[in-house]
């Protein structure tokens, strides 16, 4: 098989009040399954493409039904690594209703997906895709994910696989000064960058507008 986009990182169980109830007084939440880089499979595979998703999840009933929901949506989950035992992360959103602000609480620490190794990676099948995607979500949630990152970067280098990057700087996860310390030295070896401004100026430490930065990034 050839993909035309494959990626990697963790789904989590989104548990959101109705509305406008909150959530510490919600009678019952909505459940469904959410994750950056499954959103980006499942965007790529409706335009037609075709995409693959990698992961790690607990194979139970939670686990099963988070796969389902990326397949569902002509999705490849063959590269996703299925464990005995583990947990899968939860968020509880609460949307909020103006003038209340939204709030976001996360349960993900010990998740499956964190303890993934570069070891259980299928890279035979990592090497069939076109472009590789993954996001500074990824990179923020463990050492060894961070190790399995980097060797992916490797082999598309060594593959000729284009190599995508979205920051997706999240303060709850960890520092900037450790977003810039992990992401910095990639940036040489990425083929795509997604970023905001602020993400720029604020995690990767650059100066100037947007076209000032693309233009440092290209040289």
């Amino acid at each position: 098989m050839t993909l035309d986009i494959l990626t990697m990182g963790e789904i989590m169980l989104r548990f959101t009040p109705p509305l406008p109830q909150v959530l510490e007084q919600a009678p019952y939440f909505e459940v469904r399954p959410a994750g950056a880089e499954s959103n980006v499979a499942i965007a790529a595979a409706r335009m037609g493409l075709k995409t693959g998703w990698m992961s790690r999840l607990p194979d139970h009933s939670l686990g099963r039904r988070a796969a389902a929901s990326v397949q569902q949506h002509g999705v490849d989950i063959s590269g996703v690594v299925w464990t005995p035992t583990g947990r899968l992360g939860s968020y509880y959103l609460d949307y909020g209703v103006p003038p209340r602000s939204p709030q976001v609480i996360y349960d993900r620490a010990g998740s499956t997906f964190t303890e993934m190794t570069i070891g259980e990676v299928d890279w035979d099948y990592f090497r069939s895709t076109r472009l590789f995607h993954v996001s500074g979500i990824t990179l923020a949630l463990s050492e060894s994910l961070r190790e399995v990152v980097r060797h992916a970067i490797h082999l598309t280098r060594q593959s000729g696989i284009v190599m995508a990057l979205d920051v997706n700087y999240r303060a709850k996860l960890w520092s900037t000064d450790a977003a810039y310390q992990t992401i910095r030295p990639l940036l040489s070896q990425i083929d795509i960058l997604k970023m905001g401004l602020d993400e720029a100026h604020h995690v990767l430490q650059m100066s100037g507008d947007a076209a000032t930065i693309a233009q440092n990034l290209h040289d």
